[in-house]
């Protein structure tokens, strides 16, 4: 189910032309509503038409009559194309830098073998240790130890099967001090580890599938699927302290490398993704060590996990079925290069993704002689942002920031801007997933309500299912506005006026308002849906009323990409 624009009583806007245009002004119009309809930023227009925006006698003519700008009825514009940014799609990347999850792992070892496993990746991990110890003093010893791990996972999310290989071979130097109550403990290591994932459509697959890819003969993919590829040395330092059974620990690991990404997108037609990543994953905890009866020993910290990734994608689509494109795929394969326009070559770009996790997380381990087992527990969902740059071939930019606050719903934001970095705001969208499945989710009928200002709980928002509320520039400023005659209305001190002042008594910038509506929510996956209904039966300046107004935007249902 869709809601457009129009539906709701809004006028479209011209198409973004990718060709040079003209346009007639019409009695009352503004520069930045002309420029809003091709798609361009207002300053694209000036420099497009000097001979009109540098004339002095325009120039005083315009400042007399109290305009902006000196255009006038009847003039005509010459409308630049607009940026690529705006007539082709941001790109996103399948590829994540960084090596940690966000579910918990539980693991028991004996001897120099552990075995982990995360329910939420069901994913296994393998890790074999060879340790040997170096001569030392009564008060400190020395290890050198070298360990390889090798995981496996196979999991459905989001509406497709991931399958995933990890390996990883570190060597590291152990050191451990004591000294009465006072215990330390330092490791540092160097190692490389390589990770080899296929993403199929679909949640139905036979893991046989996996072992025919060849991720360098497309013929071999299925249409749809992606094949990621990356390695990245690393270096990783652990400290752990206590005194009187109080200590914490620290845990830092730095990996860079290379990462290739190829997508079946077409019949015999291929996108590549090709280039350098880092990442950095930390831990800080704190908690207690302990020794009971029996030698056991162990220790339990709560701390916060935070992991950063970042790479540097280029990417091109290549047309298999021409010799020119099978050409420029190799060339691509090989160096990272491709040519825009160039013969079965098409939307080539530089895709930068980052992204950036913080979560609480719980730590226990026990021993007791060669036995061991550990839990790794994420205390709740992690609060993530990714953001994602792609650079068009005319030098435009492409924003994504995708903001995921624990529980609440997740809101991405995608801005547009020229060559010279101006921002077409016209194009500026707000898009948040909201999921009404659940016992006692009235997200759906809430959402229903205040698309029809108060006159049916029925329409495109359905119950039980996941569903995308995409808010234009215009839209957005619109609710900020409703956001603020409603917080006015209610009480002093409520949760919608919260929203929209910044706490020095000055109203929120859009952006920050939308964000602020997808991080206070509760928590969960109600309150968003709630903030609307609130918004929308006080924005009248009224309650005993009972009206509602009107809150508009685009409503679609989810599927998952």
């Amino acid at each position: 189910m869709h809601l457009s624009a129009s539906q709701l009583g809004y006028v479209p806007s011209v198409t973004p032309q990718t060709e040079p245009t003209t346009h007639q002004v019409a009695h009352g119009e503004t520069l930045p509503a002309i420029a809003d309809q091709y798609g361009v930023t207002p300053q694209a227009l000036r420099a497009a038409n000097p001979e009109l925006f540098q004339d002095k006698w325009r120039l005083d003519e315009a400042q007399q009559s109290g305009r902006a700008d000196p255009i006038f009825y009847g003039d005509t514009l010459r409308i630049p194309a607009a940026p690529m940014s705006v007539t082709a799609e941001p790109m996103e990347s399948p590829y994540e830098a960084s090596h940690g999850t966000s579910n918990s792992e539980f693991s028991a070892g004996m001897g120099s073998v552990k075995i982990a496993y995360n329910p939420g990746d069901n994913a296994t991990k393998v890790t074999v240790t060879n340790e040997a110890a170096v001569e030392g003093s009564s008060r400190v010893g020395f290890k050198i130890s070298t360990e390889s791990s090798l995981e496996i996972g196979w999991v459905v999310k989001e509406g497709k099967t991931e399958f995933t290989v990890t390996g990883a071979n570190v060597n590291k130097t152990h050191a451990e001090a004591r000294s009465g109550q006072l215990e330390a403990e330092v490791s540092v290591g160097a190692g490389f580890r390589a990770r080899y994932k296929v993403i199929l459509p679909g949640g139905d697959h036979d893991p046989k599938e996996v072992a025919k890819i060849n991720p360098f003969d497309p013929s071999t993919i299925p249409l749809g699927a992606t094949v990621i590829m990356d390695g990245q040395y690393y270096t990783q330092t652990e400290i752990a302290g206590s005194f009187r059974h109080v200590g914490g620990e620290s845990e830092i690991k730095d990996a860079s490398g290379v990462s290739y990404s190829i997508t079946r997108t077409g019949s015999n037609q291929v996108q590549i993704m090709k280039g350098p990543s880092a990442s950095i994953e930390a831990y800080n905890g704190g908690g207690v060590r302990f020794k009971g009866a029996g030698g056991v020993e162990g220790s339990l910290t709560v701390g916060q996990q935070i992991n950063v990734g970042d790479s540097m994608m280029r990417t091109a689509t290549f047309d298999l079925d021409s010799a020119a494109g099978r050409s420029a795929y190799t060339n691509f394969v090989a160096t990272g290069e491709a040519e825009h326009g160039a013969p079965g070559v098409s939307d080539v770009a530089t895709v930068h993704r980052l992204d950036v996790s913080s979560q609480g997380r719980l730590k226990l381990k026990l021993s007791a002689g060669e036995a061991e087992v550990e839990g790794d527990i994420a205390l709740r969902a992690s609060t993530t942002g990714t953001y994602t740059q792609t650079t068009y071939p005319d030098g435009s930019i492409a924003l994504t920031s995708e903001f995921k606050y624990g529980n609440n719903v997740p809101l991405k934001v995608t801005q547009r801007f020229d060559a010279e970095g101006n921002e077409v705001r016209s194009e500026r969208t707000y898009e948040y997933t909201v999921d009404t499945s659940g016992l006692g989710n009235h997200s759906a009928q809430q959402i229903n309500w205040v698309l029809s200002g108060g006159a049916s709980e029925s329409g495109p928002a359905i119950p039980g299912e996941k569903v995308k509320l995409t808010f234009s520039e215009g839209e957005m400023r619109a609710l900020n506005a409703q956001a603020e005659k409603a917080g006015d209305t209610y009480a002093p001190g409520n949760s919608i006026a919260s929203l929209t002042d910044d706490g020095d008594g000055h109203s929120r910038s859009t952006f920050a308002f939308a964000v602020g509506l997808s991080r206070t929510s509760n928590q969960d996956k109600y309150g968003f849906a709630n903030s609307l209904l609130e918004i929308s039966y006080a924005a009248d300046g009224h309650m005993s009323r009972g009206d509602f107004d009107r809150i508009s935007m685009d409503v679609e249902k989810h599927n998952a990409k």
